[in-house]
Order: C-alpha cells, then structure tokens, then sequence
C-alpha cells in the first residue's frame, strides 16, 4: 500500500510540472542545426540544489561537433544572471586545456521563474530572459575530438544539482557527428 501511495503521489508532481512546463522534453531542443543530437544530459525532476560538489563531465568516444550547451541555474527559483564578462569553458580532463571558451549568449524562464537556463550557441549576446525555444539557436560548431571533457560554469555557487545527478550540475550539449 505505501509503494502505491508513493507511485501516486510522484505521479501527481511529474504531472502537475508538466503542466507547469518544468518538465521538458529536451531531446529536440538543439540549435538551428537539423542533424542536432541530445549526446549528453543530467537532468532531474527532484527538488534542486546548489553549488554541485562533483565536477560535471561527459566522455566523447567519437568526434562531435558542438552546437549547443545549455546549463540550469534554478537558484531555489530566483534563477540567475549570469555574472558579465565571464565565459563558460569545457576543457580537456587530461589537461586542463580549455577547449571550449564562450560566453552565455542567452538566459531562458522556465515555470514563471526567469533566467533559469544559461545557452551558449554561436550568435550575439541577447539580454533578458526568454521563454525556452528549440531549434532556434545558432549552431556553436566547435569540433571535440574523444575523450574525457570537463564542464566549467561561470556561476558554480546557482548551478542547480541534486542526489539523482550524482551531485554533477544540471546540463543538456547538443551536437552533431563529425
């Protein structure tokens, strides 16, 4: 009876943060590029965090072009800017070298809360929060060789985490096959 209880009740809260849109399918929700693929996620539906206390990495076993990087900054729903002049990085585990060194170039709202996910794509810098668009972005295209990369956020202390993301931050890269 206390499995059915709690099946009930975890069904209830997806549907109600579906409905709110905090669920999201993000499996097409790349860049503008059309053979864009979802090759790497962490993602939770559970309360968030901040401040992840584990590095976020992801392994490339092939080439990949990347076309989109899209991170979650919920701040216990206050969202965040991110702090100006700052670059979002991705360096090689194996050495440190960044390899990836952009600027967020758009801040998402996502469930009435504004600036919850940070974009980096190719394109200018737009300011202010917009609602979440797939297949609009401008294709970053930065080529990644394989092997075992690391994801830098600008702001660590509002990256959002959970027990379920192993404690690595909230992230979605899109790319395409080289």
């Amino acid at each position: 009876m206390q499995k059915i209880r709690k099946f009930c009740i975890y069904f209830i809260i997806i549907v109600l943060l579906a409905m709110l849109g905090v669920s999201q399918d993000w499996s097409n929700c790349g860049s503008n590029d059309p053979n864009d693929e979802l090759i790497f996620i962490i993602n939770s539906i559970e309360p968030l965090k901040n401040n992840p206390p584990e590095d976020t990495t992801f392994t490339l076993t092939n080439p990949w072009t990347i076309n989109l990087i899209r991170t979650c900054h919920y701040n216990y729903g206050m969202g965040q800017i991110p702090p100006p002049n700052t670059n979002f990085r991705i360096e090689k585990v194996d050495n440190g070298e960044p390899v990836i060194n952009e600027p967020i170039k758009y801040r998402e709202t996502s469930s009435a809360v504004e600036d919850v996910y940070w974009v980096v794509c190719a394109g200018d810098i737009v300011e202010g929060s917009r609602p979440i668009r797939c297949d609009y972005y401008p294709a970053l295209g930065k080529k990644l060789s394989p092997g075992t990369y690391k994801i830098v956020d600008p702001d660590r202390s509002t990256w959002s985490y959970n027990a379920e993301t192993g404690g690595r931050g909230i992230t979605f890269i899109y790319g395409t096959r080289k």
